[in-house]
């Protein structure tokens, strides 16, 4: 698999009624010189555009004629330097359901790693619009292909404590997930979330609610404060913290973990704290 430095591919002169075109491969960031390849065949142009996104490296809808000329094209791209070999990939992925710092550090910590992952996100509450295009963005850039495998992980943060809204529909899909809560002291990684098989938030959630009666008139008011910033140091650390999580479970390196792990936000010092079912928790029993 190959992964493309170059994020730009700009048709030039091309003329109504013709069947090929020049094309410019440059660097949105201007590192590389522009590569300018004359008289492209349109089918060659979408076979690159797909060899770019997903590294695909063969085009079985190109006629006989028209292979030979794309495999040209590919090594001279490559002596341009627009090419580099891709990271070996690992065996899972994440997708990403919000680009909130937290979550933002945790995923260039996963493609770095070869980690193919994907931005399902919407600006919200826990992240700006410019927050997500620059997410995006990244992913994008990394080239690790557009295709999450089967064995993938959902990620998302919360301020102060998971968000029923957000785990009911992972629940119900059966997708497994990671919750990152933000709060004024602290900062908890969820386990790897199994819908049946682990713990989920919801459990932890009846807990508290048993030791304190008032707790689902705080929960109520805390889902409605924005997320607590983070310096730049905590937010790597919960990144690094959080990828430890995902990749423990995306390597399949033994039962997952039923503790969370607590970042206490003024001493930088990680615990655990134990997750456990709650027998009036539905997440136990299959749906009817």
């Amino acid at each position: 698999m190959t992964a493309l430095l170059s994020s730009t591919t700009t048709p030039l002169h091309h003329y109504e009624g013709l069947n090929s075109t020049d094309l410019q491969v440059g660097d949105d960031d201007g590192f590389l010189t522009p590569t300018i390849l004359r008289d492209v065949p349109l089918r060659v142009v979408t076979a690159l555009e797909q060899w770019m996104l997903e590294g695909a490296s063969g085009a079985p809808f190109l006629p006989e004629d028209e292979v030979e000329h794309f495999a040209q094209l590919q090594d001279e791209l490559r002596a341009a330097g627009h090419v580099e070999p891709a990271a070996n990939l690992a065996p899972f992925g994440v997708l990403a359901l919000d680009s909130a710092p937290t979550s933002a550090a945790t995923i260039r910590q996963l493609i770095a790693a070869g980690v193919r992952c994907e931005v399902d996100t919407q600006p919200t509450p826990v992240n700006t619009p410019r927050e997500c295009a620059h997410l995006r963005h990244e992913v994008a850039r990394a080239r690790l292909g557009t295709t999450l495998p089967e064995r993938t992980v959902a990620l998302f943060t919360s301020p102060y404590l998971p968000d029923p809204a957000r785990t009911a529909p992972l629940m119900r899909e059966d997708q497994p997930f990671v919750c990152l809560t933000v709060g004024d002291n602290a900062v908890e990684i969820s386990p790897v979330v199994i819908p049946g098989e682990t713990p989920c938030p919801g459990c932890q959630e009846a807990y508290r609610s048993e030791r304190d009666p008032r707790r689902a008139i705080i929960a109520a008011q805390l889902r409605t404060k924005p997320v607590p910033a983070l310096s730049a140091g905590t937010g790597m650390m919960v990144g690094a913290l959080a990828f430890q999580v995902i990749a423990a479970y995306g390597y399949d390196v033994g039962a997952p973990p039923l503790h969370a792990v607590v970042i206490d936000r003024r001493t930088l010092q990680a615990g655990r704290r134990i997750w456990a079912f709650h027998p009036a928790c539905p997440c136990q029993r299959p749906d009817p």
